[in-house]
């Protein structure tokens, strides 16, 4: 990429360098004022009015764009190569350029930040540690702050849980009025008449019970798919069918539920059929 083209050829006076946005051309705090794409393109473009320069620069560009595109394009050439060193994680890297230290570039364009690019190998290494020393330290304390907010959640977890099971236990029966209709395991058939639990029944089950015949259903897959759309069923009625069906399939599993031949009445009374012809 040839970003020492793009600086010689429109007399750049800002920095220029090599970043994954591009060629980038500005300045140490403000990089990318101009980007040029890796295939000549420009990408970003300076209609500020403050520098002199930097209009400059974009006016250039703009009036001859195959021209960009050939010196992004064509190689760059160097009149030196010194070589310095920098790190990429736990990598030592050596890089070549023309003049080292800041706000020079290497051969491939990356700025030389101080105290990231050295002529010297055992300097940029003590960088390196001095660096993922401190990166690891960052990351302990991050750990434990999270361990110590984790723990304080555990804990108003098991206080939620107990009050629960003590509102359970010293109202059950309101325990079931004021549970959501979501089941996790619910009523299933018996199989084969042992008493076995086997399909369970979740919330598209208790929907489409409400309008199919519900010894003929439980159990079989293929009538639980049903379409439920049309169906107009409130949360309490599908709350208190749920309550229905536990109660009949759960305290009583070697009894299938009665023949419901009642679509789209409410749970409610579908509860009093259950109860009458039990």
């Amino acid at each position: 990429m040839g970003w020492k083209n793009v600086k010689t050829h429109y007399r750049i006076s800002h920095i220029v360098q090599v970043t994954p946005e591009g060629i980038c051309i500005g300045s140490g705090h403000l990089p990318s004022l101009i980007v040029i794409g890796p295939d000549g393109r420009l990408l970003k473009r300076y209609d500020d009015r403050s520098n002199d320069d930097l209009l400059r620069y974009q006016r250039e560009i703009d009036s001859d764009l195959a021209t960009l595109k050939r010196q992004v394009e064509s190689p760059d050439s160097f009149e030196a190569a010194v070589q310095v060193y920098t790190y990429r994680g736990g990598e030592i890297v050596d890089k070549l350029c023309e003049r080292p230290g800041w706000p020079n570039v290497t051969h491939d364009g990356l700025l030389m930040y101080t105290n990231m690019f050295s002529e010297d190998r055992d300097t940029a290494v003590g960088w390196a540690m001095t660096n993922a020393r401190a990166r690891l330290m960052n990351c302990e304390n991050g750990a434990r702050q999270l361990e110590v907010e984790l723990a304080g959640v555990r804990e108003s977890i098991q206080v939620a849980q107990a009050n629960l099971a003590k509102l359970n236990t010293d109202h059950a029966a309101l325990a079931y009025a004021a549970a959501p209709p979501s089941l996790s395991a619910c009523a299933s058939a018996p199989n084969n008449g042992s008493g076995e639990l086997s399909t369970a029944i979740d919330d598209e089950h208790l929907r489409a019970a409400m309008s199919l015949d519900l010894q003929h259903c439980v159990g079989k897959e293929g009538e639980w798919r049903k379409s439920i759309d049309k169906l107009d069923i409130t949360h309490s009625q599908l709350v208190m069918l749920r309550l229905v069906l536990e109660l009949k399939m759960l305290r009583a599993p070697g009894n299938m539920p009665p023949r419901c031949t009642q679509p789209h009445v409410c749970a409610a009374s579908c509860l009093d059929l259950m109860d009458s012809q039990a």
